[in-house]
């Protein structure tokens, strides 16, 4: 029987579109909700064989094209960029960021090695988002063509946070797979120093051609950010001076780093929280006024920061993961339950029932996911790596040939 994904799409509310054609935010037209985009599950609809591993393919490991593996010590992250594939960063044994860019299943389609990024050791999983593109000829881009995508890496070291601009390599094609190149050093983006493990633990991501944001949680379980205009090299562009939001409520502590998404108007944060043996996702959202100002919000981007609690109960085990594909399942977010990586959607987030990542093959997980979504990765249009129990990478993506319109 052919499978098929279920579907249950929430259209875009009309003043939304109105906000958009009118050119004013959606705040200013008093939108009721950007979850409303669309939400739907990444899962398969086969009542016959009820096959827990679908819509998912086999996990592969990320090797590099010289198949010589490093040992990875922490979570990796991944960004994807579309003429550029996926870069994957990890941790080796000594605590440095290496990279590995990849496009496709099979090893003529990655880098040549996982590349070292710097010498600085760090005490947290590695974040990374697309920043602006980078003129051909600079920065390492080739001279023709129409430049390469930029990207930024920030993690914690020695109770700082630190962060890193580079250039990712245009895919192969009929060349081998480049890996990306460093174009500036590691500079605190702050003097704050953050003592707890849990502290200080960055995540970031980027609205195109106007700014990236940075987000962690301090450690007074106050959620915090920071946030840089675009270009990221522009004339008098600079991280901003720390921006507070709202702590979580009594009784809960965050547990490892946080994710942001970049949503319609704001961008999304969501962190896990434990109290005693009690552990959930939390919510806040984050709104950018102008390239210089922003604040926290709720979802609609008036500054009334708050946290909504996601209704995703029993065991969290790391720190999730958020992901967008506007043409098929909305926001996803995938976090490891064990040694398993789960993954829900639904309107609201978190609505739909919990699914395992591709779990027959028996592989056990050690840390928190990566994932992207909406951009092609061979058959389908979510990736997601995490490293194992035994110290490799290894990356999977689902089959959305069948998505149901």
């Amino acid at each position: 029987m052919k499978r098929r994904f279920t579907h249950a799409l929430s259209k875009l509310s009309g003043t939304f579109a109105l906000a958009l054609l009118a050119g004013c935010s959606a705040a200013e037209a008093g939108q009721e909700g950007e979850h409303e985009t669309s939400s739907e599950g990444i899962r398969c609809n086969d009542p016959i064989s009820n096959d827990a591993n679908c819509p998912w393919r086999s996990w592969t490991r990320l090797l590099p094209a010289n198949q010589v593996d490093i040992t990875h010590t922490s979570a990796p992250a991944l960004c994807a960029a579309p003429s550029a594939g996926w870069l994957a960063i990890s941790v080796d044994n000594n605590n440095r960021y290496r990279t590995l860019q990849f496009s496709a299943v099979g090893v003529a389609s990655r880098g040549p090695s996982w590349s070292s990024y710097g010498t600085r050791s760090f005490t947290s999983k590695p974040a990374c988002a697309v920043r602006e593109t980078v003129s051909a000829g600079t920065n390492g881009c080739p001279a023709s063509g129409s430049g390469c995508p930029g990207f930024v890496v920030a993690g914690k070291s020695e109770g700082l946070i630190y962060a890193s601009i580079g250039t990712m390599a245009l895919t192969g094609g009929a060349n081998p797979q480049q890996n990306p190149l460093s174009v500036g050093s590691f500079n605190a983006v702050s003097t704050t120093v953050y003592a707890n493990a849990d502290a200080g633990l960055p995540a970031v991501a980027s609205r195109s051609g106007a700014t990236v944001v940075l987000a962690l949680m301090g450690d007074d379980n106050r959620v915090y950010a920071h946030h840089r205009p675009l270009p990221y090299t522009g004339l008098g562009h600079y991280w901003s001076s720390r921006v507070t939001g709202p702590q979580l409520p009594a009784g809960w502590t965050a547990r490892g780093a946080p994710t942001i998404l970049t949503m319609p108007w704001t961008f999304q944060i969501m962190v896990h929280a434990q109290n005693g043996a009690s552990h959930r996702l939390y919510s806040t959202h984050f709104y950018m006024s102008s390239a210089k100002a922003g604040h926290f919000s709720n979802e609609t981007g008036s500054p009334i920061p708050t946290w909504t609690q996601l209704p995703v109960t029993g065991d969290i085990s790391d720190g999730p993961t958020l992901t967008s594909s506007d043409s098929d399942v909305g926001i996803s977010v995938y976090f490891r339950r064990g040694g398993q990586f789960m993954q829900t959607s639904g309107f609201p987030l978190g609505s739909f029932p919990l699914l395992a990542v591709r779990p027959a093959e028996g592989l056990q997980f050690a840390s928190s996911p990566a994932a992207t979504g909406g951009q092609y990765y061979d058959q389908g249009l979510h990736v997601v790596i995490g490293r194992t129990t035994s110290g490799q990478i290894h990356v999977v993506d689902a089959r959305t040939a069948n998505l149901a319109p």
